[in-house]
């Protein structure tokens, strides 16, 4: 838009492509030892972006907060617990573009778990953890990838 012969404009130029509000409803089961058990289920809210800071490379964020109950059959009782986790992954296209067929591509994450309130009975609650590995782009319903975590 033009105002007396000055450009104005707004927003982010672009840099922002890609962002939207989520929610869930989460029901998982834990094997946690010969004791214990977890049967959880977890209603979530959040919200994803990602910036496409050229062709090759892209920064995604998805941040959550859950809201966690648990039932544990085997030793009886429940809990309840607030969590929040945001994970950054990156992912850079070696051969093309990021969206081209036959592409090869470095991906990287990291994602970190706060829980908000006591700390619940189950073998996976507050860390961090590390993902990398590299992917191919077959065409656009098929992709092939490989990577390692740690926590």
């Amino acid at each position: 838009m033009t105002n007396g012969g000055r450009q104005i404009s707004t927003g982010f130029s672009g840099i922002i492509t890609a962002a939207e509000l989520v929610g869930g409803l989460e029901n998982s089961y834990t094997n946690e030892d010969a004791n214990n058990n977890t049967v959880k289920i977890s209603p979530t809210v959040g919200s994803r972006a990602a910036w496409y800071p050229g062709s090759r490379l892209r920064i995604r964020d998805y941040t959550r907060l859950e809201d966690r109950y648990y039932w544990y059959p085997k030793a009886g009782g429940t809990s309840q617990s607030w969590r929040l986790r945001t994970r950054v992954d990156i992912q850079y296209s070696l051969s093309h573009g990021l969206f081209v067929d036959n592409s090869v591509a470095l991906l990287g994450d990291v994602e970190a778990f706060w829980n908000l309130n006591d700390d619940p009975s189950e073998r996976y609650v507050s860390k961090l953890r590390f993902r990398a590995g590299a992917g191919y782009r077959v065409d656009y319903r098929w992709r092939l990838q490989i990577d390692t975590s740690s926590s």
